[in-house]
């Protein structure tokens, strides 16, 4: 787990039900290892180096007593994955109901990575949510919070994956798309944030002014996998 003591250039926060699998879609990206995970206690903080960028990544728990934390976490947050599994469609239908008003306090921006996790699953328990379904839900949200395409797509279908993070399909896609898309446009890594377009200085601010706040160590707690 990343030092609190290292600044944040940009934030990504990962939402979804509990058990869905956040967490080990994390460690696969990070680690690119799968394995029995812990269940998230308020939100557990990583670092990852993008193109000389620090960029802040906050797995948060899935449980609804812990929402309003997590509403904390998302504070100015520039993306966002939002993680269901695909065998479970009330993992689904619980995103719109449950999660995506957490995101009121991100950048008026926020890019939205619709993630379906656990596809190696689909042979055994089937597939409970369509694709054409699961695009369209990160069509409409994207295009109503103004987010940036990506260079070079045409609309948003880009921003839907089905992943697995037991055999690792999938899952760098989802950051590349994200480091991609949030980084296109943006000076090399070091210049000051005055010299950014102001949603990016003021997005940059706020995010090192919570990491003076918020504590990088929260507790979790043994629970099962793939929190």
């Amino acid at each position: 787990m990343a030092s609190s003591k290292t600044k944040a250039d940009l934030k990504v926060i990962i939402l979804g039900a509990a058990r869905v699998g956040k967490t080990c879609l994390i460690q696969r990206y990070l680690h690119g290892t799968f394995e029995s995970t812990k269940a998230t206690i308020g939100a557990s903080f990583f670092l990852k180096h993008w193109d000389g960028y620090h960029v802040a990544i906050w797995d948060t728990a899935g449980e609804e007593k812990y929402h309003a934390l997590s509403s904390f976490y998302a504070r100015n947050a520039s993306a966002a994955i939002l993680a269901y599994d695909i065998t479970d469609v009330s993992s689904f239908h619980s995103l719109q109901k449950s999660y995506l008003h957490l995101l009121d306090a991100a950048n008026p921006k926020c890019l939205c990575a619709v993630v379906a996790c656990k596809s190696d699953l689909v042979p055994q328990h089937g597939r409970n949510v369509d694709v054409s379904t699961a695009m369209e839900f990160a069509r409409e949200h994207n295009q109503s919070r103004g987010a940036p395409l990506p260079v070079g797509c045409p609309n948003w279908d880009s921003a839907y994956f089905e992943t697995s993070s037991k055999t690792g399909d999938g899952v760098q896609a989802v950051f590349d798309f994200l480091q991609r898309t949030l980084l296109q446009g943006m000076p090399p890594a070091g210049e000051s944030a005055t010299s950014l377009p102001p949603s990016i200085a003021h997005t940059l601010a706020v995010v090192d002014r919570d990491r003076g706040s918020v504590s990088a160590n929260d507790k979790e707690q043994s629970k099962g996998c793939c929190s």
